[in-house]
């Protein structure tokens, strides 16, 4: 019974990033009205969200392999972000926004 009720909370965890990752998605793209950030900008930011949501999935998953997943997955995350940052700067550079 103990690994169908791991298995259920671990689904809730998917579930929360899930709808948190289309939020943060959608916040990308709302920011991408005129005068906002620039659409790679607004990219780095939904990750960012999205890495802080595994993060808070990571606390509260209910075994130390379940948590360990999710604190790669955060570090994939902020990595991604920061790669998106870096792009967004040079994007910047380019056209000199």
């Amino acid at each position: 019974m103990g690994d169908l009720e791991e298995s259920t909370k671990m689904g809730i965890i998917m579930r929360k990033i899930a709808f948190l990752t289309v939020a943060a998605a959608s916040v990308a793209l709302a920011a991408c009205g005129p005068g906002a950030e620039t659409e790679t900008e607004a990219q780095a930011d939904a990750m960012e969200e999205q890495a802080d949501a595994i993060e808070e999935a990571a606390e509260a998953a209910p075994t130390e392999a379940q948590e360990e997943a999710l604190e790669a997955k955060q570090d994939e995350a902020e990595a991604a972000a920061d790669a998106l940052e870096d792009k967004a700067d040079a994007e910047e550079g380019m056209t000199g926004m």
